[in-house]
């Protein structure tokens, strides 16, 4: 039972509002804003923003929050990973922009991927091939392998510069977990 009130209080410091002090102030976006389905097996991941001295505009980011406090160290060295990246010689790999600690509970600051994940983009695709003309069907679905095709080599781009770079295995690669 202790350990289901942890959860729920780690859960509970990511509110919408809460401000976070890093290298800038982060504050989680609100409810209407968050995807309760970006979870992966190390943490939670909520949109934050924070904004540009003396304008309106906001730059989002993810923050990753861990599921259980019992496997911080699973986010410690993904932080580590990240920390040893090269965005310039891994430009497919997320990009870690802070590390944060909010009531004692360390939070991983990414970059925000505006497009949204794999298992986003797939349905739509499927929308589009549905509502397709039937003389046009074969058209679109060479367009869309040709897409389907870059993606599944940015992916193991990103995978190549993870294993042969790094030498690290990803351990939780699926289409929530791959962003535009």
């Amino acid at each position: 039972m202790a350990a289901a009130t942890h959860r729920e209080e780690a859960a509970r410091v990511l509110s919408a509002g809460t401000c976070l002090e890093g290298v800038v102030t982060y504050t989680i976006c609100s409810e209407a804003e968050q995807d309760r389905n970006l979870k992966g097996g190390q943490g939670q991941v909520y949109k934050a923003y924070c904004s540009t001295a003396g304008t309106d505009e906001r730059d989002h980011f993810a923050v990753k929050s861990p599921v259980d406090p019992k496997r911080l160290g699973g986010l410690a060295r993904e932080a580590q990973v990240y920390f040893n990246i090269d965005p310039r010689k891994a430009p497919h790999l997320a990009f870690l922009s802070d590390v944060v600690r909010h009531e004692g509970v360390p939070l991983l600051v990414m970059e925000w991927a505006d497009r949204g994940s794999l298992s986003d983009y797939l349905p739509k695709q499927q929308q589009v091939l549905d509502r397709c003309p039937p003389d046009r069907l074969p058209q679109m679905q060479k367009a869309l392998t040709k897409q389907a095709l870059a993606y599944a080599i940015q992916i193991a781009r990103g995978l190549v510069s993870l294993h042969g770079t790094l030498g690290m295995v990803h351990q939780d690669l699926k289409p929530g977990g791959v962003f535009a």
